[in-house]
């Protein structure tokens, strides 16, 4: 880290063999790029089929746009060979032409964390972080 910079986290056990199937809360936070002028979340719920797709909805709020609610998110994920508990998504939201791309590591089959990998040159959450937390 750079001298100034701030990093916050999140330490969670994980589980040896867990599922990512059901319903699940999301949440997002980040920026679009480095102003703090451009920030957005997303809050909502998906389902997941256990095997590589999710979809629901969420509201979404961006600075610059305002409040949008019900947008869809359609998605498709897949495990990293060899690295057990990470998977890569494609997280679209209302149908963008662009994905949202997460790196997501599950902690056990009620929590998922998530972190956005998308590059500066797509222009779509540059920097976020969020959780997929089970619903009961």
């Amino acid at each position: 880290m750079r001298a100034g910079s701030l990093g916050i986290g999140i330490v969670a056990p994980q589980a040896t063999s867990p599922t990512f199937t059901g319903n699940f809360a999301y949440s997002q936070d980040g920026f679009f790029n480095v102003t703090a002028t451009s920030w957005y979340g997303l809050v909502g719920q998906v389902v997941s089929d256990g095997t590589s797709k999710v979809a629901g909805l969420a509201d979404y709020n961006e600075r610059q746009i305002a409040l949008t609610p019900a947008v869809t998110l359609a998605g498709t994920y897949a495990a990293d060979a060899g690295n057990a508990g990470r998977s890569t998504m494609q997280l679209t939201l209302n149908g963008a032409a662009t994905a949202n791309h997460l790196t997501m590591y599950q902690a056990s089959s009620a929590l998922v964390l998530h972190v956005d990998v998308d590059s500066t040159a797509i222009q779509t959450g540059i920097i976020g972080f969020g959780v997929f937390e089970q619903q009961q």
